[in-house]
């Protein structure tokens, strides 16, 4: 258990081929090599990393893309209110606390899917589905109100405007009055 103690301005460690491994100064960086190629230095701001950083499962990419393993998760907020992952077969947000907004300042907000587009106001519940290449279903309560369909719309639903009911409505261009 003895230390090694190197006292200098500057100390530098190579290996047998003349690659640096380490190099360090007095009140300066410390930087760390690979193979002859500078990979992790320390400088005023903090750290530096050329190349990949791998800690546990998840790894950050150089370019600026981080892996993370299935069902590991991105953590946001004090609480870790907001949490987002993917568990090998579906993707999550999830979120404990507030709202979810999502806003689009510059143009549309589209929500893309192969087979459909579902809301659901509880876990279970339907609210609004709509089916790729055939209808949008519209329900109440869970309760399935109204359809659109090839020859036109179909539905089970009262239409109220206040206490004394509606004046009239239309349907697929035709008029309805009450």
């Amino acid at each position: 258990d003895a230390d090694l103690i190197i006292k200098a301005k500057k100390v530098s460690l190579k290996d047998l081929n003349n690659d640096f491994l380490l190099r360090g100064e007095t009140d300066g960086e410390v930087k760390l090599y690979y193979d002859g190629n500078k990979k992790f230095e320390t400088t005023s701001a903090g750290v530096t990393i050329t190349g990949n950083l791998t800690v546990g499962t998840a790894t950050l990419y150089s370019t600026g893309n981080l892996l993370l393993g299935d069902s590991d998760e991105i953590r946001f907020g004090a609480g870790e209110d907001l949490q987002i992952y993917h568990d090998g077969s579906n993707s999550h947000i999830t979120n404990s606390t507030g709202y979810v907004l999502v806003n689009s300042s510059g143009g549309d907000l589209v929500l893309r899917s192969n087979n459909g587009v579902l809301l659901q106001p509880a876990n279970g519940e339907n609210g609004v589905s709509a089916i790729a290449n055939g209808a949008v279903e519209l329900y109440h309560d869970n309760t399935k109100k109204f359809e659109t369909g090839v020859s036109g719309e179909y539905g089970s639903f009262t239409a109220k405007n206040g206490t004394n009911g509606w004046d009239g409505m239309a349907v697929g261009g035709s008029a309805i009055v009450f």
